[in-house]
């Protein structure tokens, strides 16, 4: 350890190099006077980095050369800049202390070369008043020309998987309330774009030109090669490792954590309207006492959220909230303002701060949302990033429904540009100029977009809608953006969705043009009005969203800057490991031992497909709300804990809060829901194992015919290519192909004059169904449609009862009736009634809300040889109405199994 002594400054380094620049360092105790600095008295804690290695001797002397910039903050992203330079001669291996010169460059004074450190805009700031807090002083880091740049990534953070601190043991007042996928032929002669070959990890595959086949006769579909969907990734516990397919990730031994003293403490600066959280990593602005959050500071990035944007929209909680009579997923959008600030924890270690904004019945039963919301904000030392979580909370207050609620962030949008959503969903994005007329073109469908001419030309003729980039719940993990100079990540890790609405199949947003980064929590899409948490006159509630966590790290400028998004992967998994964190405050967020874990087995037993139970592999099993099998996926005011099963059907639902809980599951190649005979009480202390339990899915005779695969998604079917004419390149050849913008106009141009024929027999759902039964647009009308099922029986019980199943993988504003060899207008044998509103086919999904229909089909409606069924789908108002089927089948009356 070497102490370098200057006139106002003392500076201790550790040393092993010839030439050294000055690494992290931490700064306190800065007076300042009104003529600019008069008085230094500073302590820096800085590391020297390697540029040539050396063998130490007792005798050796060494030159050491530190230069910096001392940055004196005045107020939300208003600094001062002065260049320092030390220079310390002769220091012997074994010493302590050493003569050294310094100069402080001032103004008029000649300065050492600047450091190169790019800067965003400052954002325009009210003028703010004088701070009762010293100010901050950074050391930026500089380096001598032939010194080495600074380790990549987040070099200058603690190791992803320190685990977070512990919570404050003070007391605290209780915040309790007042099968391989194939090329599809292409329906144009036209050949679609493909995106510009790459060879670097992470880019678009080189992809050849796709061709455009024969046109396929009137009613018959082109032949094609089989499509099967790749397999489902396992969701394990969330103390385990990520969920979902994307991303993918290689767990690796993580390095070893340093001291949390060598980090520099947390500081809380607090102002007349704003706060600054800073640990010497980043710095943090939040207004006070509204919440919002006004400023990133990081990575010589003077504010990483756009300051373009008014200081409300930039880093902001929402909901939207429907008064009694509201129809639909309408409502009151309401940006969160607190009125109410509190520091709850101020310690070296640990920072956290309450923005609250409560409910007062009396004056704001027609203004604001009837609960109580606190928005809560946590940083800890040497932790590369900001923690967030939302308490929600309602008294016996009015009746209402909650279809939205949020955490938003948006970033600077001339340098946040590249987005990245999982491993093969990445890309250059727009800027929202690109969006706007007359650079944009709004399509029929109005979120998405057609680039006529934006700013980069690149993206000419390509497509862009928000909705092309959501996920299931269960795949949100980690999401966000890129800044290329100086190579920055900004991302939103998500540790568990245990919070969420709607299960680990319901899908969000995720991250979208603007750059936009989103942390949904309620939502409406693909699911609709069913997904709307809606509370009764005098009903109480409470519940956490989160915390999520606002990663930032950065990389040597020149390097992949894709090393970022494995960066955060592998942060993600720390996280993860993490959960659920010891650090919040709040007492309504249980701690790991106030959780449980659930074991058992998991079974599946179809006697007409095995003579006795199998192991169910990779299954889905959870525990839900109380209520009916499959009610787990309407759900939206609760708490759920799901994974699934091992290769033998085995599973652990770790860290599961105290309530009573169904536990639900299912099984991908069967039909319908488990769900356990008995709740399950989960106390305090108490782990439970469930033993084996067994799954018979719904069955009442054998199989006659079947069409699909019972997923719950109608990605097995055909999907066509887009019309070229509306195209994101990203998904041309990809896996999720159903993205592309547009598809539903594709089934007429299959179709021009008749609707879709299938013999069971003869066809192939892969190639042969298509993937969603859609209107057909007649003159300015748009019409329901009717498909036929064909298929033959060898005999028929006239007496018999059997039985047709229709799983639906997805419903819009639809009606389904059913019928055997008679077409309209005989009476159905079955009808749906109005069922669905998840919008899927509009918004580039491949199911929304599973829907299961059992129907029984009298024998003597069925004829010995040739039958049809008549699938019709009645209301035709807009192109984006219709149903995707997951699976149909048809049994036979009940008999001894075979």
């Amino acid at each position: 350890m070497v102490r370098v002594g200057l006139e106002n400054m003392v500076m201790e380094t550790t040393w092993n190099e010839v030439e050294a620049h000055l690494g992290e360092t931490h700064v306190e105790n800065v007076v300042i006077t009104s003529k600019g600095v008069s008085t230094l008295k500073v302590t820096a804690h800085g590391e020297v980095e390697l540029s040539k290695k050396i063998v130490k001797k007792e005798d050796m002397k060494l030159d050491l050369v530190l230069s910096g910039d001392l940055k004196f903050f005045s107020g939300p992203f208003k600094t001062k800049t002065y260049p320092f330079m030390v220079s310390c001669n002769g220091i012997s291996g074994d010493s302590s202390d050493a003569a050294c010169d310094s100069k402080l460059f001032t103004n008029g004074e000649s300065s050492p070369p600047p450091t190169q450190k790019a800067k965003a805009p400052s954002s325009p700031q009210a003028p703010l008043e004088k701070s009762t807090v010293e100010p901050s002083v950074v050391i930026n880091q500089s380096q001598p020309k032939e010194s080495l740049p600074p380790p990549p990534l987040a070099s200058r953070e603690m190791p992803a998987v320190e685990p977070p601190v512990a919570p404050s043991k003070e007391p605290m007042p209780r915040e309790k309330p007042a099968v391989k996928d194939h090329p599809r032929p292409s329906l144009s002669k036209e050949p679609l774009p493909v995106p510009p070959q790459a060879s670097a990890p992470g880019k678009l595959p080189d992809q050849p030109p796709l061709s455009s086949p024969p046109q396929a006769a009137p009613g018959k579909l082109p032949d094609q090669p089989p499509l099967s969907s790749p397999p489902k990734a396992s969701i394990p516990a969330p103390a385990q490792q990520a969920q979902g397919k994307p991303p993918v990730v290689e767990d690796k031994p993580p390095p070893p954590s340093p001291p949390k003293d060598s980090f520099p403490p947390v500081k809380l600066n607090i102002q007349d309207k704003f706060v600054i959280l800073s640990n010497g990593i980043l710095a943090v602005t939040i207004s006070k006492p509204a919440g919002y959050v006004t400023g990133i500071q990081y990575n010589g990035i003077e504010n990483i959220l756009d300051t373009v944007n008014p200081e409300d929209d930039r880093g902001y909680w929402d909901v939207v909230w429907a008064p009694p009579g509201t129809k639909g997923t309408k409502g009151n959008f309401q940006r969160i303002v607190a009125k109410d600030f509190r520091v709850i924890i101020e310690r070296a270690d640990q920072i956290e701060l309450s923005f609250k904004l409560a409910y007062n019945p009396a004056v704001d039963t027609k203004k604001a949302a009837p609960m109580e919301i606190d928005q809560r904000y946590v940083m800890l030392q040497g932790v590369s990033g900001v923690y967030a979580y939302g308490i929600f909370e309602r008294a016996a207050w009015a009746q209402f429904g909650m279809p939205n609620a949020r955490l938003a962030f948006k970033l600077q949008r001339q340098q946040f540009k590249y987005m990245v959503v999982a491993d093969n969903r990445q890309r250059e994005m727009p800027v929202p100029e690109d969006r706007m007329k007359p650079r944009g073109q709004v399509l029929e469908y109005p979120e998405a977009v057609l680039l006529v001419d934006p700013i980069d030309p690149k993206l000419k003729g390509e497509v862009d809608d928000k909705y092309q980039y959501s996920m299931e719940s269960q795949d949100i993990r980690v999401h966000g953006w890129i800044c290329k100079d100086p190579p920055t990540g900004f991302w939103q890790i998500t540790p568990s969705f245990e919070f969420r609405s709607g299960g680990p199949n319901k899908q969000f947003l995720t991250s979208h043009v603007g750059p936009s980064t989103l942390a949904m929590f309620v939502s409406a899409h693909y699911s609709g009005e069913e997904l709307i948490p809606k509370f009764k006159e005098g009903e109480p509630w409470n519940h956490i969203y989160g915390p999520i966590f606002m990663y930032m790290n950065n990389q040597t400028k020149g390097a992949d800057f894709k090393l970022l998004w494995e960066d955060a992967k592998q942060k993600m998994l720390a996280e993860v490991k993490s959960w659920p964190y010891s650090f919040p405050a709040s007492e309504d967020f249980p701690k790991a031992n106030e959780r449980v874990n659930v074991t058992g087995r998991f079974f599946v037993y179809d006697k007409y497909v095995t003579n006795e139970k199998v192991p169910a592999k990779g299954s889905f099993i959870g525990l839900g709300p109380l209520g009916e099998a499959g009610s787990w996926q309407r759900d939206c005011k609760t708490y759920q804990f799901w994974t699934r099963t091992d290769d033998e059907g085995y599973f652990t639902i770790n860290f599961v809060r105290v309530g009573n809980y169904d536990v639900h599951g299912w099984v991908d190649g069967y039909i319908g829901d488990f769900k356990h005979k008995s709740p399950v009480n989960i106390a305090v202390g108490r782990n439970v194992d469930l033993g084996e339990l067994v799954f018979e899915p719904l069955r009442d005779g054998p199989t006659l015919w079947e069409i699909g695969i019972p997923d719950r998604l109608a990605k097995e079917f055909y999907i066509p290519d887009p019309n070229p004419k509306y195209v994101n390149k990203l998904y041309v050849n990809h896996p999720d192909r159903f993205r592309q913008y547009g598809l539903w106009e594709r089934y007429a141009e299959l179709y021009p004059n008749n609707d879709l024929v299938y013999d069971v027999n003869t066809s192939d759902y892969k190639k042969d169904w298509f993937y969603a039964q859609v209107t057909r647009q007649i003159g300015a009308r748009y019409n329901g449609t009717t498909w036929q099922v064909k298929f033959n029986l060898e005999d028929v019980v006239p007496n018999g009862i059997y039985k047709l199943r229709i799983a639906l993988a997805s419903a819009t504003n639809s009606d389904l009736e059913v019928r055997f060899n008679e077409p309209k207008p005989s009476p159905a044998i079955f009808t749906s009634g109005r069922i669905g509103n998840d919008n899927s086919i509009a918004r580039h999904g491949i199911h929304g809300l599973y829907w299961l229909f059992n129907i029984d089909v009298k024998g003597n409606t069925l004829r010995k040889g040739n039958n049809t069924m008549f699938l019709t789908q009645t209301k035709g108002v807009s192109p984006f109405q219709g149903l995707m089927y997951d699976y149909i089948r048809l049994e036979g009356p009940a008999t001894s199994p075979k």
